[in-house]
């Protein structure tokens, strides 16, 4: 008898994994009614955001609006993966041969939502209103167009615009990555001020409804000259992001975005999915470069091999993040991120040690600076982040095994940026969120009065490089050459790249592919899937 029924649940499984629907095996075996799941597609997309108190881009603060405004605007270009410029609404474009004029010519295709025509005069409004706008500090494009000393526009040739320069560094086309709003939509430049607000961008979305502090919805624009768009969006606008976890367990929310780094707490207690991303904010181990000790290159390197970045990123950060090799986003213009350059080397530490002069002198198991007093260091971080806490503990703990003694001192806000500014530490912990042209002068450059003093002059030509148009060409080089420099310098200690998530719904169904400067990258494509429970007739 066994033999006759092994077959027979052998053929029932073959059968079943056949099958396009999910079958209750109870009810075929015991001759119970039979059931099946069938599913129905929905293309519209609910996503909880935070923050929505004013619509127009260019004035906006609001991080959710930053990011729906990609959906619903255009730029002259936009950043790829690898952050590199790409055109979007630019057909072709040259420089001057000095590099001081760009001339852009537009695609002529292209419509705003309410049907006129994108013209130069919306690309040299736009810029106009920014450069009003950045004199009161009321935009977030200020230093986009900072180098901009005018642009010219004429009549007689609608898709051509001209963008005059003040010199021929700071041109950068990653500059003009900025929303171009519709000129005709405004009366004046200072009209761009006003509260009451509808977005009408060329992007391939368009605003459908919007309820203050509610809700906003996106619908696509058929009209679009690029792929179109098939979902419509619904953002559901919650105070705080962490209450979208149970609205997205119970589907009343498709997926949302949060840059908390112990994922594993939401994970724990609702059934999402979840995918990770590389964010813009790297957590380093700073050096004061003016101090008697880590002014010498062997003191900073000799604390990098002491340090393991791998450990730190385990227990402090809870694995979520990435190694990397410098302060550049991994794969900054294709220049491959290949993890901790300093892994743990007790030995090679020992080596650097001593020729920055640190010896154990009196054979207590504590380095001395020569002869003199024990080594100790002053680690600053602040005490707000729980997860630099955890990281200044392990660090410090690394460097005692190795004769250091280390001062560990919490600091609130304030006081952690003034001790920065007075160079009153030897250590910090702490991180950067760098825009995503990474424009890393102010970290790196000499003139810019970086955290640690740093000073190295074809770093600085390099990072001035970096930013001009007409040497775009040679800018993976560049970024090669100044990781190469940074890294053997070590003014910062990368311990890693933090990684955000996007938290996805049961109901979710598609591909989202987050990168930090476009969450919502992918989301044209985007549905959710509900299933349908029904009974078969015998």
């Amino acid at each position: 008898m066994l033999k006759k029924i092994i077959p027979f649940f052998l053929s029932l499984a073959m059968l079943l994994s056949l099958c396009g629907c999910r079958m209750d095996t109870k009810s075929i075996i015991w001759g119970i009614e039979e059931k099946e799941v069938s599913f129905t597609y929905d293309k519209n997309v609910y996503l909880a955001t935070e923050k929505i108190r004013n619509l127009n881009p260019l004035i906006s603060k609001d991080e959710s609006v930053y990011y729906i405004s990609k959906l619903v605007f255009d730029s002259i270009f936009r950043l790829d993966e690898k952050l590199i410029p790409q055109p979007l609404l630019a057909e072709s474009y040259t420089y001057s041969e000095d590099g001081t004029e760009l001339t852009v010519h537009l695609k002529k295709n292209v419509q705003f939502h309410d049907g006129h025509a994108l013209t130069g005069e919306d690309v040299k409004f736009t810029i106009e209103a920014i450069k009003a706008l950045a004199k009161t500090g009321e935009t977030l494009y200020s230093s986009h167009v900072a180098s901009i000393k005018s642009v010219i526009y004429s009549d007689s040739n609608p898709f051509d615009v001209t963008i005059k320069y003040s010199s021929g560094y700071g041109n950068g086309y990653e500059n003009l990555i900025f929303p171009i709003l519709p000129a005709h939509q405004f009366k004046s430049v200072n009209a761009i001020k006003s509260a009451s607000y509808k977005m009408i961008g060329t992007g391939p979305y368009k605003q459908s409804d919007y309820l203050e502090l509610t809700s906003l919805i996106l619908t696509p624009y058929n009209e679009y000259f690029g792929s179109k768009a098939e979902s419509t969006l619904h953002f559901q606008i919650v105070p705080n992001i962490s209450y979208a976890t149970g609205m997205a367990d119970s589907g009343d929310v498709s997926l949302f975005f949060d840059d908390t780094v112990n994922k594993d707490s939401i994970l724990s207690k609702y059934e999402l999915g979840v995918t990770t991303y590389i964010s813009n904010k790297p957590d380093v181990l700073g050096f004061n470069c003016t101090g008697p000790l880590f002014s010498k290159v062997e003191a900073r390197q000799s604390i990098a091999y002491l340090v393991d970045a791998s450990e730190i990123l385990e227990k402090a950060y809870y694995k979520n993040g990435v190694l990397s090799d410098s302060l550049f986003y991994p794969d900054y213009y294709g220049v491959g991120n290949e993890g901790d350059k300093y892994p743990v080397n007790p030995a090679a530490a020992a080596k650097l040690l001593k020729k920055a002069g640190l010896n154990d002198t009196d054979g207590d198991g504590t380095l001395n600076f020569g002869e003199g007093e024990n080594a100790t260091l002053n680690l600053i971080y602040q005490s707000s982040d729980s997860f630099r806490e955890k990281a200044a503990s392990i660090i410090a703990g690394e460097l005692k095994a190795a004769g250091i003694a280390v001062n560990v001192i919490p600091c609130s806000d304030a006081s952690y940026y003034e001790r920065l500014s007075l160079k009153d530490y030897d250590l910090f912990i702490g991180g950067f969120e760098i825009d995503e042209r990474y424009d890393l002068r102010s970290i790196l450059g000499s003139a810019y009065g970086n955290a640690v003093g740093y000073s190295n002059e074809e770093v600085d030509a390099l990072l001035s490089d970096l930013i001009c148009g007409i040497k775009q060409y040679g800018k993976s080089t560049n970024v090669k050459k100044l990781k190469k420099i940074i890294c053997e310098e070590l003014p910062y200690y990368t311990l890693l790249y933090r990684a955000d998530a996007c938290y996805l719904s049961p109901y979710f169904d598609g591909l989202a592919t987050p990168v930090f400067n476009d969450i919502y990258r992918g989301c044209k494509s985007w549905q959710c899937k509900y299933p349908e429970s029904f009974t078969e007739e015998e």
